[in-house]
């Protein structure tokens, strides 16, 4: 059952532009807001991450909205909640990511598809948002978060 006011999918092929407002977790000059950890830097106005960038804050409720680029083919894993809820295969280039965490709902999407769309109650009520990557490096140029409409 698709979660209320999903983005994209068969009942809603219209993909609405992104909304606005939220906070930058990136602001392209530092990684002050993500856990330190090896391979993950700042590089010309990109956070690049070569295995795990997680996120300092938590959240229990939450719309993570951003681009990453893709040096190579790599593996990504998506983590929100404090939990792994996707993997996908990423081709070279520039794609869009969007995650979306609001009560029992869990719904991710890349280039606007959906990689991830449930319904559960979540293993940890408050978690950092994750990204893993495997066989490569991943550059963020862009990611916010805000709170998903009610």
């Amino acid at each position: 059952q698709p979660i209320p006011g999903a983005r994209g999918g068969p009942d809603r092929p219209d993909k609405p532009c992104p909304r606005a407002g939220g906070e930058n977790l990136f602001d392209g000059r530092s990684a002050e807001g993500f856990r330190k950890r090896d391979k993950l830097f700042v590089k010309a106005g990109h956070l690049v991450v070569g295995e795990l960038a997680e996120t300092v804050q938590g959240w229990s409720d939450v719309e993570i909205e951003g681009e990453i680029i893709a040096e190579a083919g790599v593996k990504l894993q998506v983590g929100v909640r404090g939990e792994w809820v996707a993997k996908t295969n990423l081709t070279k280039g520039r794609h869009r990511i969007f995650v979306r965490a609001a009560g029992p709902f869990v719904e991710v999407l890349i280039d606007d598809k959906h990689l991830k769309l449930e319904t559960s109650p979540p293993a940890e009520a408050n978690g950092p948002f994750k990204l893993k990557v495997d066989g490569g490096v991943i550059r963020i140029s862009e990611l916010r978060a805000r709170m998903p409409p009610k």
